[in-house]
């Protein structure tokens, strides 16, 4: 017992610490390699998070929009000076106030009608072979239709009123949503409803949990395509046969050849509009990869 004690303690003593570790061995390396990378890739990310491209993107852009009406004629294109100048003296006298809120009133109630009637189409389509197959001719027919012919024809039978405006919106947005809501539907994966099924979830938590998150990527690139293209047409129809809102602003500022206030109250808009895809859209994408991320993970874990 003696004996083997003494070698142990030899070895021991002739044993290398366990701190110190060969940094020429392969192993050493690849691990020092990794922890480089590690680092730099963080640095990177913070680098990254500190430069958004946003900010840049905004302030080149006013930089070229300050250069080209330095060597453009300043009635063709205003500084951004002048433009700020125009918009904030329509905001004081109160008129861009009150046509920016009756466009927002048009677009809001255009957009929540197009997209719940195109949701419950898409959605019946997409479960339903017969129906796909009776509704889907009209489809195409209304999704070739301009729509500067709808908004014409809706003026003439119904007159120039906001129910034929927002009626001609809808008319306009519904095919698409139907679109994209028909291919979400049949791209449902069958095995999330067996689970719901296994599980006895009620009708509501079904739709909640298993339903609406499939076919929150599909809601969100309807409301993003829907949003971009209402505003456009409310524009053509306010320019066309009403006598308030952004788009008979418009009208009245080319027929005076006023490029401040065309541009001021564009941007006014799209401001609003961008602010809608910061403060909501991009909160609702941002919730729904997760629950993509979750789902993908609770798919791949082990059976226990």
């Amino acid at each position: 017992m003696k004996t083997s004690g003494t070698t142990i303690r030899r070895c021991r003593s002739l044993a290398p610490p366990l701190s110190i570790v060969d940094t020429r061995s392969p192993v050493a390396s690849h691990s020092n390699d990794t922890m480089i990378t590690g680092a730099a890739r963080l640095g990177q990310s913070r680098l990254l998070g500190m430069l958004s491209p946003q900010p840049l993107v905004l302030l080149l852009l006013l930089l070229l929009w300050q250069l080209l009406s330095m060597l453009l004629q300043q009635r063709l294109l205003p500084s951004p000076e002048q433009v700020a100048t125009t918009l904030w003296q329509h905001i004081q006298s109160g008129e861009l106030i009150y046509h920016l809120g009756t466009t927002l009133a048009r677009v809001g109630v255009s957009f929540s009608i197009a997209m719940l009637l195109g949701v419950l189409i898409g959605v019946a389509m997409g479960r339903s072979w017969p129906l796909n197959r009776w509704l889907d001719p009209l489809l195409v027919l209304l999704l070739n239709l301009p729509a500067l012919v709808t908004i014409i024809l809706l003026y003439v039978w119904l007159g120039m009123s906001d129910f034929a405006a927002v009626l001609a919106v809808v008319i306009n947005k519904v095919p698409n949503v139907v679109v994209a809501m028909r291919e979400g539907t049949r791209g449902l994966d069958p095995h999330y409803q067996e689970m719901a099924s296994i599980y006895r979830l009620s009708r509501w938590k079904r739709f909640r949990e298993v339903i609406l998150p499939q076919l929150a990527p599909y809601l969100l690139i309807s409301a993003r395509t829907g949003l971009a293209l209402i505003w456009k047409i409310v524009l053509v129809v306010e320019l066309l046969g009403r006598s308030n809102g952004v788009g008979f602003q418009l009208h009245l500022a080319f027929q005076m050849f006023d490029v401040a206030a065309i541009l001021a109250y564009s941007l006014a808009f799209i401001a609003i509009v961008q602010a809608i895809e910061w403060l909501v859209l991009q909160p609702l994408e941002q919730r729904q990869r997760r629950w993509r991320r979750q789902s993908r993970m609770g798919s791949q874990a082990p059976p226990s």
